[in-house]
C-alpha cells in the first residue's frame, strides 16, 4: 500500500463521515440537526452500615450522604434504602451497590432491586444462604455498603 492510497482512503472517510453529520476529531459536522439541552442528573449517594442494631446511615468528617432520607432493614432482613427521588420528575438510569473491603472479605455479595423513591437491598453468603443485615454475621462498626443512584430530571 502506497501513502498516497493510504491517504486517499483516509480522505474519503472523513469527508463521507462529515456529510453524514458524524463527529469528527470531537467536531459534529450537521447545520440542520438543533442542538440537545443540556440534562440535569441527580446523583444519590452514601455509606450504609449495618449489623446487629439494624442499619445506619454513615456519616463522618470524611464520610457524607446526599439524598438518601433514611435506611431500615425489613421483615426478611434486607436493607431498604429510601431516597428523595421524585417520580413525577425523573427517570431513573442506574442504581448500584458496591460491598465495602470488610465484606468482600467476608465473600459475601450485595444486590439492589428498585432504585427510584425506594431500594431493597439483599445480600448473600458463600454458601448462597441470605444474610440479612440486622444480624451478627455483620459488624456495624466496619461492614458498610455504598449505595449510589443516577437519575435525570425529565424536561
Amino acid at each position: 500500500m502506497t501513502r498516497r492510497y493510504v491517504a486517499a482512503c483516509l480522505a474519503a472517510v472523513v469527508a463521507a463521515g462529515s456529510m453524514a453529520g458524524l463527529a469528527i476529531a470531537g467536531t459534529r459536522y450537521s447545520a440542520d440537526v438543533p442542538a440537545d439541552p443540556i440534562p440535569t442528573y441527580v446523583i444519590r449517594a452514601g455509606a450504609i452500615r449495618f449489623g446487629v442494631g439494624g442499619p445506619t446511615l454513615y456519616t463522618a468528617t470524611d464520610h457524607s450522604s446526599v439524598g438518601i432520607v433514611s435506611v431500615a432493614a425489613n421483615a426478611a432482613g434486607d436493607l431498604v434504602v429510601t431516597t428523595d427521588f421524585d417520580s413525577a420528575d425523573e427517570t431513573l438510569i442506574s442504581a448500584i451497590v458496591e460491598e465495602d473491603f470488610q465484606i468482600s472479605v467476608k465473600r459475601t455479595l450485595c444486590g439492589i432491586s428498585g432504585g427510584g423513591r425506594m431500594s431493597t437491598i439483599r445480600c448473600t453468603k458463600p454458601d448462597g444462604s441470605q444474610a440479612k443485615v440486622n444480624s451478627s454475621y455483620f459488624d456495624i462498626s466496619v461492614d458498610n455498603v455504598w449505595f449510589q443512584t443516577i437519575s435525570v430530571v425529565t424536561p
